[in-house]
């Protein structure tokens, strides 16, 4: 029996399960990247409600020859705001002025760069850039992140933000300010040159700040996911496909092992029983061969109806007997069946005359 159907049937759901297995791999190699945009844009419409000047994801010259990446840049009557944007889950724990925090989720920990001093360092990018304005910076916390010890100075969340921003005063910006937030975001670039660039410096300082412990999640890290996700999906395939595989050829192979010891039983069964057909007659007793050679008896119903004669039968077409009869009565019993066929007054007068006297020849001697 084949049971290729079988493993096709079973097999199918599988590679229709791939597409949608990828998609998952790719969403969730990239997953800190989709939520660091998903929140640097919920930042965005919040600064958005509250300034008219807003600039979002904007690389500037870092003042010490390199390049820096700022999530948010706003203008506001007190100056302007810089914010470093966070998505992120679990407990964070951390202070003011440490290296690096830690991201508590269950039983693991992840190590991270103290926002705040990252953030530090765009502030005086900034300010190197513009002097005569007054330059704050904020780090908001976007997501499911808790603070079991409380949250540093300058860390918000966007309900935080929402109260600073409000808080503000409602004033109309002055011109000589409106003009040196041109210039900053004039000196800005967003080209994808550029931000190769500061990839490579991130990478080459990267061992400057941050701990051995943070150097594997580096920007390779989305590449290992992938690959790590890719290889997890590949033996989730082809572990149930070599098991079925498997199955299959044992299946088949006990399938033809049956089939192959079918004809060979029967055959053991045949003459098994033609052996015990030739020892039948051996073991019979005599009683059951003699009843067997008696003649079958027909049912009542299948046997032909027997009429009695009657009991007192007309002497006049009475036969004779089997015994051996007289001429006389010979001529009668003649004489009774001309009677019987032409029944005439001279084949009566005849019977009469032959019957009444049987030892007589009726004249003639001719019925002789």
């Amino acid at each position: 029996m084949d049971y290729s159907p079988l493993i096709k049937a079973v097999a199918a759901p599988l590679l229709w399960l791939l597409p949608i297995l990828l998609l998952i791999t790719l969403l969730q190699a990239y997953r800190p990247r989709l939520r660091g945009m998903l929140g640097e844009r919920a930042v965005a419409r919040v600064l958005k409600r509250y300034s008219s000047y807003v600039a979002n994801d904007i690389i500037l010259p870092n003042g010490l020859g390199g390049l820096t990446q700022i999530d948010h840049l706003a203008l506001t009557p007190n100056g302007i705001l810089v914010i470093e944007t966070k998505n992120y889950s679990g407990l964070v724990l951390g202070c003011e002025h440490e290296t690096t925090w830690t991201q508590v989720i269950g039983r693991r920990r992840h190590p991270f760069q103290n926002p705040l001093r990252q953030n530090h360092g765009h502030i005086k990018a900034v300010e190197t850039l513009v002097t005569d304005l007054t330059v704050e910076g904020w780090v908001v916390f976007v997501g499911s992140a808790k603070f079991p010890k409380g949250k540093p100075p300058g860390v918000l969340d966007l309900a935080g933000l929402e109260r600073e921003l409000a808080a503000l005063p409602k004033l109309e910006i002055p011109l000589p300010m409106r003009m040196a937030w041109e210039d900053l975001i004039a000196t800005g670039r967003r080209d994808q040159q550029t931000r190769k660039e500061h990839l490579a410096g991130v990478r080459a300082g990267r061992a400057d700040y941050t701990p051995r412990t943070w150097m594997p999640a580096d920007s390779r890290s989305g590449k290992r996911r992938v690959a790590r996700v890719l290889i997890q999906i590949g033996l989730s395939i082809m572990i149930p496909l070599l098991l079925l595989g498997f199955l299959n050829r044992e299946l088949t192979n006990a399938s033809r092992q049956q089939d192959t010891a079918l004809p060979n039983k029967r055959a053991h069964s045949a003459s098994s029983g033609s052996a015990a057909s030739s020892a039948v007659p051996a073991i019979v007793p005599k009683s059951l061969d003699q009843d067997l050679a008696r003649p079958a008896i027909k049912p009542a119903a299948m046997q032909p109806e027997i009429r009695k004669p009657d009991a007192q039968p007309d002497p006049r077409i009475q036969w004779s007997s089997s015994t051996s009869e007289t001429d006389a009565t010979r001529r009668c019993r003649k004489a009774q069946v001309a009677v019987l066929i032409e029944n005439s007054a001279s084949n009566q007068q005849r019977r009469d005359r032959l019957c009444a006297d049987p030892g007589g020849d009726g004249g003639t001697g001719q019925d002789r």
